[in-house]
């Protein structure tokens, strides 16, 4: 679950509420659980090794969650449109990821009105 207050939240089958990621801090720092930081985190997907995705809106970037908690910048940094690997590639405003059956990622880059195509290395 994702929020206006910049965190990822786990939410346990039992109801549970904990922070995985993130905190009240905007920012776009990297870095394990709370040290990492998010601006308006929207969409979020998983991919087949349990990997978190997260489109961060207002950074215009896609962050990378491990398992293990630790964020990364996967994609992304300035506003713009580029098609492009890691920090090269430019996105405006995304706001939701999904992946298909082959792994391929797909963004909503809604300050581009367009839905991006990311091949997974």
């Amino acid at each position: 679950m994702c929020g206006i207050d910049n965190r990822i939240r786990k939410i346990s089958p039992g109801g549970d509420v904990t922070t995985f990621a993130g905190s009240a801090v905007q920012g776009t720092a990297d870095g394990m659980g709370a040290a990492a930081q998010f601006y308006l985190p929207q969409g979020i997907a998983t991919d087949a090794q349990g990997n978190i995705y997260v489109a961060d809106q207002y950074n215009n970037r896609i962050r990378k969650i491990t398992q293990s908690g630790q964020v990364t910048t996967y994609l992304g940094g300035n506003a713009g449109y580029v098609d492009g690997n890691g920090t090269t590639a430019l996105f405006y405003r995304p706001t939701s990821i999904a992946f298909d059956s082959k792994g391929t990622m797909y963004v909503a880059d809604l300050g581009n009105n367009v839905v991006r195509k990311v091949v997974m290395e």
